[in-house]
């Protein structure tokens, strides 16, 4: 749970410092945070990541320059190329889409 200070248009008044009823400040409650979103890749060299569904290998994407190239396969030796984009998170969908494991 976190809680949030609304500051009044006279400021925050310090802690240590006395003051009347209405010089308290007004502290809301606001709801947890969502949870985190895990990528679908993780690094595993300098310019290569490898694309998951979370369980299984679905693809690797290699860094050339400024293009990320989509590899589709769970071996990095016998992968195909199937994408050249200019962002790690269209390569990565790309792969997911080719490997059938894409969230609708």
């Amino acid at each position: 749970m976190t809680l949030e200070m609304a500051v009044g248009t006279r400021g925050v008044r310090a802690p240590w410092r006395r003051g009347g009823a209405g010089d308290a400040p007004d502290l809301t409650v606001i709801p947890e945070a969502p949870e985190q979103v895990l990528w679908p890749w993780e690094r595993i060299g300098v310019d290569r990541y490898r694309v998951t569904d979370g369980a299984a290998t679905r693809g690797f994407v290699d860094v050339v320059g400024p293009v990320f190239v989509g590899l589709a396969g769970a071996r990095y030796d016998r992968a195909v190329e199937i994408a050249q984009t200019l962002s790690l998170e269209s390569a990565a969908e790309a792969i997911l889409r080719a490997s059938g494991a894409a969230k609708a």
